[in-house]
């Protein structure tokens, strides 16, 4: 496969150890120092020249190139991979985009554990400084073990997930509290007809049996805000256990 054709893979600078891999099957037939000599031109424009003039170029040594190559992309791979998991961090997420962040988390942190650029320990920690406020105050006391020592990271991350669905339940059940008509105004509409009634009737019903009706009409009010606060409670309790 001819360097510049149509069907040629091009390296512009990213996933080095990739490119050395598909460059080596393409190559296979060729001397070391021939992979050496083509490598250049089957790269963006932008990095030909500046491979050329490298010690390791002209030494025409495959795996001493191949070194150099890696050393010198693999690196900008993972400041560029490092920069975007500060960036993931900083922006932290919301339960709603909690599964697109923590995706991103992890193949990141996959990519600079794999290289080195991290240890697991950093990943936790990170995972924590991502963390909203409102999760960090709730499962805080379940971060640490007997001993002291932060939680490994499988664990953290299992109880930042439940953590999460429970604050979507909560919050899905606060919604279906809130949506039925409001007390006031369920209790307007149990006044109407007394109000009518009164006006219609109003030398016929006695004083007595109007305050009866509107204390009734109170007690009905509380109790429905009792039970809505009874269920609410109840419900919380089955999603905590």
């Amino acid at each position: 496969m001819a360097p510049g054709s149509n069907s040629a893979p091009i390296f512009k600078g990213q996933g080095i150890e990739s490119f050395i891999e598909i460059y080596d099957m393409i190559t296979m037939k060729n001397t070391g120092s021939q992979k050496t000599l083509l490598f250049p031109y089957y790269c963006d424009k932008s990095l030909t020249s500046s491979l050329i003039k490298t010690k390791a170029y002209e030494s025409r040594d495959w795996d001493l190139f191949k070194f150099m190559l890696i050393d010198r992309f693999k690196k900008d791979d993972d400041d560029e991979s490092f920069s975007s998991l500060e960036k993931l961090v900083s922006q932290s997420f919301s339960n709603d985009g909690f599964e697109e962040f923590i995706y991103s988390f992890d193949y990141i942190c996959a990519k600079l554990v794999a290289s080195g650029s991290i240890l697991i320990s950093n990943k936790s920690k990170l995972l924590i400084k991502a963390m909203p406020k409102s999760i960090i105050d709730r499962i805080d006391p379940k971060l640490y073990m007997d001993n002291g020592k932060l939680i490994d990271y499988t664990l953290l991350s299992e109880t930042l997930k439940k953590e999460v669905v429970y604050q979507r339940r909560l919050q899905k059940l606060l919604i279906e509290v809130e949506s039925p008509p409001s007390i006031m105004e369920k209790s307007d509409k149990m006044k109407q007809p007394a109000e009518k009634s009164m006006i219609s009737f109003n030398d016929t019903v006695p004083k007595e049996s109007k305050e009866s009706r509107i204390a009734d009409s109170e007690d009905k009010d509380f109790k429905y805000l009792v039970d809505k606060m009874s269920a609410m409670s109840l419900a919380i309790k089955r999603i905590e256990e």
